[in-house]
């Protein structure tokens, strides 16, 4: 996956100790996260690719407040990034969880193994831990000294198990030859496969099954394009 924020505010808490306690949370309220199609190139843009390359790749996207670590040392037990969401929140904290969640992939699904930070909405500090079996397994202090960064608005981009794919396969006169593929997890499938030849003295404008590119250059090596729409495209 790959990752872009846009507005930032670094906070670096004040080192007043090792520990303290962790109360239980009041009024805990999920927070849901907008998701949004995400096309690969981004529309408008002009790409160019090689023979047998994909001209596209569907993703998703979303926008929510974000915590990055200064450190992997104040990650959560099993944690696998310095990236965290909120999730949540309740009256005394706000709640984050790992970046690598199967939430922020098309399969869904809970925070990966539990794995949560909470921050204290008063003093700042962090609570890292990581729940299983519907309790604290590991974890279970906040840490005064933690930096961190706060990503007000961070986005998230993801790229999606089932493929829909334009492979460029060259040119014969002025004729270009695409090939349509559907791959499941990294597999191809074999019956939604199909080839196309578009003749580019008639339009430079190509559309299979609700995807559109303007062409703008193609030679027997490579292609260059602008994108209309992806497969995912409203």
């Amino acid at each position: 996956m790959y990752i872009r924020n846009s507005l930032f505010l670094t906070l670096m808490v004040s080192s007043l100790g090792a520990c303290v306690s962790v109360p239980a949370a009041k009024n805990y309220r999920e927070q849901s996260l907008t998701v949004a199609d995400f096309s690969i190139p981004q529309l408008g843009t002009v790409t160019e690719v090689s023979v047998g390359e994909i001209l596209l790749t569907q993703g998703e996207k979303r926008v929510a407040e974000a915590i990055e670590l200064q450190s992997s040392a104040y990650r959560p037990h099993n944690g696998t990034s310095n990236l965290y969401v909120k999730s949540a929140e309740s009256d005394e904290y706000d709640w984050y969880i790992d970046s690598n969640s199967s939430v922020f992939t098309d399969k869904g699904g809970l925070a990966t193994n539990g794995i949560t930070i909470k921050k204290q909405k008063g003093s700042g500090y962090l609570c890292p831990f990581q729940i299983t079996g519907g309790g604290y397994s590991a974890g279970y202090n906040c840490y005064k000294e933690a930096k961190y960064t706060m990503h007000d608005s961070y986005t998230i981009t993801s790229i999606n198990s089932f493929q829909r794919s334009l492979i460029y396969n060259g040119k014969s006169g002025s004729k270009i030859n695409i090939a349509y593929r559907e791959f499941s997890n990294s597999l191809a499938r074999p019956a939604f496969s199909n080839n196309v030849e578009y003749d580019m003295s008639e339009s430079n404008i190509i559309a299979y099954k609700g995807a559109e590119l303007k062409i703008l250059e193609y030679t027997n090596t490579k292609i260059k394009y602008e994108v209309i729409k992806n497969f995912n495209s409203q």
